[in-house]
């Protein structure tokens, strides 16, 4: 599964490298947050028993792994291409007592030891080179009657919000007025390290991809896997209306989905 550096894959990991994405100002206010996140969503927590073998592919600062690790007890392995977050996810990690195996990996180049029953990659794949590739890859990672969590960025629920940045890039704001801008729609997150960490990854990101639930259903057809779940419901492209409706109430909407499938 060899693959060669390009000049994308470099730009990206040098934007990570910067400012990660979701990271905290100290390994003691990120552990806190870890202790405090009680849930991983209704379609996956059943899943997270003691002991599940769950593999997560663009670990980050290690929210996830660690977190499924301290509250289910999972048997945890974790890889991002970005080191720099691989050292905060260990810091948090042995901060916490824990066990996650953590290491510095690209999608395309990993061979697993051994098969995982849940692979999870949230708010990663769109950000490779070749999107639809990345997730295939990911299916091979898993045991047959396994389990793929992905959390992917949505063509018709993304444009709006993008668009409206692009637009203010157009117009000329500065990145500290882009980031003011920001701020009034995303009013969840109070650390300020954190937060800058988000406005960069949805608004400067130097690359993206967008998916189609339809396109995801029939990559998972061609993988032999069953679509169990999605957060899209009904006509996916009345997300278009709903995101550009949020926007007039000032309210932050990235255009995220979420998809569970199942390996036959």
């Amino acid at each position: 599964m060899a693959t060669t550096s390009t000049p994308i894959d470099k730009q990206v990991l040098d934007f990570y490298k910067q400012l990660p994405f979701n990271y905290k100002g100290t390994v003691e206010t990120h552990a806190l947050g870890v202790i405090e996140r009680k849930s991983y969503g209704e379609k996956l927590e059943p899943l997270l028993k003691k002991g599940t073998k769950v593999l997560e592919v663009g670990c980050g600062a290690g929210w996830f792994a660690n977190g499924i690790a301290y509250h289910h007890k999972c048997d945890v392995k974790a890889f991002d291409f970005n080191p720099v977050v691989i050292e905060r996810a260990k810091e948090v990690r042995d901060y916490l007592g824990l066990s996650v195996d953590y290491f510095v990996e690209d999608v395309f180049d990993y061979e697993p030891k051994e098969l995982a029953d849940v692979v999870v990659s949230i708010g990663v794949l769109h950000h490779t080179l070749d999107p639809l590739n990345a997730v295939k890859y990911c299916s091979e990672f898993i045991k047959e009657g396994g389990h793929m969590y992905l959390g992917l960025y949505h063509e018709y629920g993304r444009r709006p919000f993008l668009n409206h940045f692009k637009k203010l890039q157009k117009d000329g704001l500065s990145e500290d007025e882009l980031f003011a801008e920001y701020c009034k729609l995303d009013k969840r997150i109070s650390d300020k390290t954190q937060l800058k960490s988000w406005f960069r990854d949805q608004v400067l990101h130097p690359h993206e991809n967008q998916y189609t639930l339809e396109e995801m259903k029939d990559l998972l057809s061609t993988l032999d896997m069953t679509l169990e779940y999605s957060s899209i419901e009904g006509d996916e492209k009345k997300y278009t209306d709903i995101a550009e409706q949020k926007l007039q109430d000032g309210s932050y909407y990235p255009g995220f989905f979420n998809i569970l499938a199942r390996k036959n």
